[in-house]
């Protein structure tokens, strides 16, 4: 995705493979957080990610439409002021798998959640045929935003060991940890932001983490 920003023409390409691993950023969260930070180093338009295909370890089988416009220089940011969470929103996907799966995840991550914010959505997505990739497989990812429209990611996918209802719970609570961090990106996002703010011009960007990552 960086790559892109700064290649010699606008990029358009398909990508094959797994969309969804507990490894890496699904392409969920990518498509609904990190393009909007992206946004915010004065990427007007042309950036987007579309699903075609969802693909689950291990045989994938996904296909993602990738599209990205070319950049003179970035924009140096100021994102310091976290605000208070106002909304969560959510999507929960099956592919190969029982539907009623997704809803199994969505009500046990509604229940706790709802101890805290009434406004609460998850949408589900569930594939089948073609669409649905390799392998079986299904997950959840949400997204807390606050009012100064900060997003907050949190994400896993189903394990053989894992009922839904405890993957749900267990979504909820790596969520409430990203929040109480005070972060203004969670901690998944830190890397990303760190590179973008050092490839702008000699301006000082500002941003607020939570706990540092090794990674990072």
């Amino acid at each position: 995705m960086i790559l892109s920003l700064f290649a010699k023409n606008p990029v358009e390409i398909t990508l094959k493979g797994v969309t969804n691993s507990d490894s890496d950023l699904s392409v969920d969260v990518l498509r609904v957080v990190s393009l909007p930070l992206l946004k915010r180093f004065g990427i007007d338009s042309g950036l987007s990610i579309k699903v075609n295909k969802r693909g689950c370890l291990p045989n994938g089988g996904g296909e993602v439409f990738f599209s990205c416009p070319i950049v003179k220089e970035l924009k140096p940011i100021r994102l310091t002021e976290v605000g208070k969470i106002k909304r969560v929103r959510g999507l929960a996907y099956t592919a190969k798998v029982n539907p009623a799966m997704a809803t199994r995840v969505i009500q046990s991550s509604r229940e706790l959640l709802n101890e805290f914010i009434p406004d609460v959505w998850v949408y589900t997505d569930n594939y089948k045929g073609p669409s649905s990739g390799a392998s079986p497989g299904y997950g959840e990812s949400l997204i807390a935003e606050s009012t100064t429209g900060c997003l907050l990611s949190a994400e896993k996918i189903g394990v053989k060991d894992l009922s839904p209802e405890d993957m749900g719970s267990e979504i909820v609570q790596i969520l409430l940890d990203e929040i109480a961090q005070g972060g203004a990106v969670d901690s998944a996002h830190q890397a990303l932001m760190f590179v973008l703010m050092t490839l702008c011009p000699e301006d000082v960007s500002t941003l607020r983490i939570g706990k540092l990552t090794p990674y990072s």
